[in-house]
């Protein structure tokens, strides 16, 4: 037989997303914020300021409906989110600039440099995790499942003595008595890898070895 691949669908990968988009909403929601807070008729340093807050917006904005659009395709390798590292940077100075005229020590300003400035560095992570392709893989030979970098299972079929295939794991049993599982309780087209693996055991192993 040839092939069969069948994709992994993993809700983490669906939380990667999120926090990617989240990540880009904080640091816009900040600097919307902040641009709105400034004081009409404030000094040229205060209007430049507010204007480079807005502009960051803008681009934060534009990044996620960029983020939107290429859901599921090839991405780059992962790197630092410069965009979100800029306005982490901005809203830092709007918040010292604040602070310097005797504002709160602790102010919106601040908290969404926080937030922007951690979701900066952790943007590889999320990218990473966005990447990742988890599939089951059975071909005349054996069986191979991965849903995840440490959550892997694979035999021949000649070794396996039993294959028990639920919603909740898969389950590898060699003749020798090694055990390999890998849980499906993350995957949301759970019930179709474990119909598929339950079928291929009935065909490939013998009777009393499903």
């Amino acid at each position: 037989m040839d092939p069969l691949i069948i994709p992994i669908r993993d809700r983490r990968l669906k939380i990667a997303e999120r926090m990617d988009l989240f990540g880009h909403g904080v640091a816009a929601f900040g600097l919307l914020t902040a641009a709105m807070d400034a004081a009409p008729g404030g000094t040229p340093a205060q209007t430049a300021l507010a204007a480079v807050e807005l502009i960051g917006a803008a681009a934060l904005a534009g990044a996620i409906v960029r983020e939107l659009r290429v859901r599921g395709e090839e991405r780059r390798p992962a790197r630092i989110s410069w965009l979100n590292l800029a306005a982490a940077a901005v809203l830092f100075v709007e918040w010292y600039a604040r602070w310097g005229a005797g504002g709160k020590l602790v102010s919106p300003p601040l908290m969404s440099g926080i937030a922007a400035l951690a979701l900066a560095f952790l943007h590889p992570l999320i990218q990473r995790r966005r990447g990742e392709k988890w599939s089951l893989r059975m071909d005349d030979d054996g069986i191979s499942l991965r849903s995840g970098r440490f959550r892997r299972a694979e035999a021949r079929w000649s070794e396996l003595r039993t294959v028990d295939a639920t919603p909740h794991a898969v389950r590898l049993v060699t003749a020798d008595g090694r055990e390999q599982r890998v849980s499906l309780r993350m995957a949301t087209n759970r019930d179709e890898i474990a119909a598929v693996v339950a079928d291929a055991a009935r065909v490939r192993l013998p009777p009393g070895r499903e």
